[in-house]
């Protein structure tokens, strides 16, 4: 969890959502204070923000904001950084697997991080505010932190409009600035991360056909 003082909020930097960009963007915005409150250190020269969910002592009641991204995506992307990792060591990782028999087992599943939802029912909470990794610009612009719309812009085009963090690994490709994981689904793939998944696709707005 972190959280700024100065702003008065708390912010779930969610793996994988484009949470290094929203960091950018926040201390570009004045967030020099964004405490990182699981390895107790300020984001920034010395070390970085956390992507744990939760709740700072005495900072409970805070507005929340929460990266998110379409599950479809999201776990490709993860899937793309493991498989550098077979590749190195001279093997092979089919999607298909990396899925039944890892991403969706019940150990896994089970887990606060990536399922983070998980963690949700346990805080009895949710965030106030959702950054959509697909719509990052416009849901900046709906967060009441930040009053100087001309800075806001800014931000949104040096960090948001342009993918700083592209080509991370070898098999990663893109069309414009966002990955291309829809060369990994056929119907069949689809269904099987929709149905273990369907709860995160409703909750934030993400289309069931999306892979298409």
């Amino acid at each position: 969890m972190n959280a700024s003082d100065k702003f008065k909020f708390i912010w779930w930097g969610t793996a994988g959502c484009g949470s290094r960009s929203t960091s950018m963007g926040f201390s570009e915005l004045g967030v020099d204070d964004l405490y990182n409150y699981v390895e107790n250190l300020v984001n920034g020269e010395y070390g970085s923000f956390t992507h744990t969910h939760g709740f700072p002592e005495g900072k409970e009641d805070w507005p929340v904001v929460c990266n998110v991204r379409n599950p479809y995506s999201l776990i490709v992307s993860g899937y793309l950084d493991i498989l550098k990792e077979y590749k190195e060591r001279g093997e092979d990782l089919d999607y298909k697997d990396y899925l039944v028999d890892y991403y969706f087992q019940d150990g896994h599943m089970e887990r606060h991080d990536p399922f983070f939802l998980n963690a949700w029912k346990d805080f009895h909470r949710e965030p106030d505010y959702i950054i959509h990794m697909e719509t990052m610009g416009d849901d900046l612009k709906k967060l009441p932190f930040f009053k100087d719309e001309n800075k806001v812009n800014q931000v949104i085009t040096a960090f948001f409009n342009h993918n700083n963090f592209k080509n991370e690994s070898p098999f990663d490709e893109y069309e414009g600035e966002f990955q291309r994981f829809k060369r990994f689904y056929t119907q069949e793939i689809a269904d099987l991360v929709y149905y273990n998944m369907e709860p995160y696709f409703t909750k934030f707005g993400y289309s069931k056909d999306s892979w298409k």
